[in-house]
């Protein structure tokens, strides 16, 4: 989980977010769903190092959730497909 929690980051790294900005419409926000990841992430670190096991299916939670953004964020032209690992 430490090493998935970390892999998000790094791509998250990768991303060219300076040019993300909120334009009002929150219906389908590409800002708000950086932020909840975000927050899927800091969670996470926090409940590992109070010593905390994941689940059976929450890794591949975390992880099908990364993979949406990261889909999201190629498609808004954030991140290349030289980016994305394993392409």
């Amino acid at each position: 989980m430490q090493q998935l929690l970390a892999q998000a980051r790094e791509l998250l790294d990768r991303a060219d977010l300076s040019t993300l900005a909120c334009d009002g419409d929150c219906s389908d926000c590409l800002l708000k769903q950086l932020q909840g990841f975000e927050q899927i992430l800091t969670d996470w670190e926090a409940r590992l190092a109070q010593g905390a096991q994941p689940r059976f299916g929450d890794p591949e939670a975390v992880a099908q959730q990364g993979w949406v953004l990261a889909e999201r964020l190629l498609h808004a032209g954030l991140l290349t497909p030289h980016d994305l690992p394993g392409l």
